[in-house]
């Protein structure tokens, strides 16, 4: 049965709503009498863990089943510093708090693995860091293209960057609270999947300012901005095989080290809020369709690896879209249209969307803000009187919005924070809720609901999208025509004569 425009917005602020933490915290650390379970890198304050105040600690009867990556066995499975208890090995130990015994057991964390690639609304740009998630030290890593890793030694966690001495683990410790930040969603995306799965979760950014689906094929150069924001020429394509290839050496160290448990891995794909016709002048839908299913299908195939040494090649489980549009020009945004269809399509089972909430807010579809709750890395962000997507324009009196900086195309960073708290929770309920969609609704591409078949008639021309509702749900989506009727994915349709067009479940 098709939703309407209402239940959708309805349903939207009910994801949203859970994105921002209305959710029960799946939080592995747990105290249960004398028994105290934690996981490779939980770094928990000792007095709030155990809820009363803490004045002498002790620290005994260390058995570690752990290695370091280079082989030899890890020193302890617990160290105490600073008020806080940090699991720096796997095993069991004996922990004395006040004259109070606990058996503590630390056992290998599970980790997911997110890359985000795309677009410079994936990279972030204009955001604050500041302004970013804060995440509990010891729950989530990043790392970043413009000062990434630069080999593949080294580890992740509390006790590889006390070895590596902060060198080589910057960037893969950049959520954490009192740490500099990171642009964009990433933060939020690895602060909700921790809280709702209670996984560790790497984040690896290697989207691209400026960039364009056909730069990020094989073989294909591109510029970005390096650090210093100087313009450089790069291989996209090449440079996730290296950057992602680092990540994948480094995890599987860690995981033979006995430190970790592979959960996950997925791609995300930010499509920019501009198409970037300067970048791909003689694009078709046919070779937008072409470029992308090269690229995913590519890096799948060459990103498989043995990861965690159980015989088997790991590789990319999903790509989830995430198109932020423009409210001055959807209508040309041809490229997200693309997404919704991929995602929608029984053609793709491994590719979702990952959130559908920017669009109703850059419509001005969506008159109110999800409530924030979440730390910031130290500059507050805070809920506006009034919600609207104004276009900049100093001319004419307009100001900016919440959504937007100042060039009226990029997020704030309120709004990253937004969306990837969004894309955790469609992401975790991809993988959780396997069942197929069951609903589908055609939209012209002004976002205009139409029925779920549209009569044609002849000389008609219009550009349709198929977004599976809600967001996170398996496609199964088959669009058919008949008549004197051609459809040029993703649904351009041409009319020769009468017909219908018609998207099925």
């Amino acid at each position: 049965m098709k939703k309407t425009l209402l239940t959708l917005l309805l349903a939207l602020v009910m994801v949203l709503g859970m994105s921002l933490g209305i959710v029960p915290e799946a939080d592995a650390a747990t105290v249960s009498g004398t028994t105290i379970n934690l996981l490779y890198d939980d770094q928990k304050d000792l007095a709030e863990l155990l809820g009363s105040a803490v004045t002498t600690v002790e620290i005994t009867n260390q058995t570690v089943t752990s290695k370091d990556v280079d082989g030899t066995a890890d020193e302890a499975v617990l160290v105490y510093e600073n008020g806080k208890l940090i699991a720096v090995g796997t095993g069991t130990a004996t922990l004395t708090v006040d004259g109070k015994s606990y058996t503590v057991t630390v056992s290998a964390a599970p980790i997911s693995v997110f890359l985000i690639t795309g677009h410079s609304v994936g990279y972030g740009q204009i955001g604050n860091p500041k302004q970013s998630v804060a995440i509990e030290p010891g729950q989530a890593y990043s790392s970043w293209w413009r000062d990434s890793l630069t080999s593949a030694e080294g580890g992740i966690g509390y006790g590889a960057n006390k070895r590596a001495g902060g060198t080589n683990q910057y960037a893969i410790n950049a959520f954490d609270e009192g740490q500099y930040g990171t642009l964009g969603s990433g933060s939020a995306l690895a602060y909700n999947w921790n809280k709702l799965t209670g996984e560790k979760v790497w984040v690896m950014n290697l989207a691209v300012p400026g960039s364009c689906i056909n730069e990020w094929l094989p073989g294909v150069t591109g510029w970005h901005y390096d650090k210093n924001g100087t313009t450089k020429y790069m291989y996209k394509y090449e440079s996730v095989q290296e950057h992602f290839g680092y990540l994948q050496t480094i995890l599987s160290n860690e995981i033979a080290a006995g430190h970790y448990t592979l959960s996950h891995t997925s791609m995300l794909y930010f499509s920019g809020a501009n198409f970037g016709n300067a970048n791909y002048t003689d694009w078709t839908y046919d070779s937008l369709k072409s470029d992308y299913a090269t690229f995913w299908e590519g890096l799948k195939k060459d990103m498989a690896k043995d990861i965690d040494g159980d015989g088997q090649t790991e590789t990319f489980e999903s790509l989830g879209f995430v198109p932020l549009w423009s409210a001055t020009d959807h209508k040309y945004s041809y490229d997200k249209l693309l997404n919704y269809y991929m995602a929608a399509s029984a053609e793709y089972p491994d590719v979702y969307l990952a959130t559908e909430c920017y669009r109703p807010w850059a419509m001005g579809q969506l008159e109110s803000f999800p409530a924030i709750d979440y730390t910031t890395q130290g500059t507050a962000v805070a809920v506006p009187d009034a919600v609207k997507h104004i276009n900049q324009d100093a001319d004419n009196g307009s100001v900016n919005s919440v959504f937007c900086t100042d060039d009226n195309t990029h997020l704030s960073q309120v709004t990253y924070n937004a969306v990837g708290l969004d894309m955790a929770v469609n992401a975790n309920k991809w993988y959780t809720d396997t069942t197929a969609t069951t609903n589908v609704e055609l939209r012209y591409v002004d976002v205009t609901a139409v029925p779920d078949t549209i009569q044609i008639n002849k000389g008609m021309t219009s550009a349709v999208m198929t977004p599976v509702v809600p967001a996170g749900t398996h496609g199964n989506v088959e669009l058919t025509a008949t008549g004197d009727v051609s459809v040029s994915w993703p649904m351009y349709i041409k009319a020769n004569g009468a017909g219908t067009v018609a998207a099925t479940v």
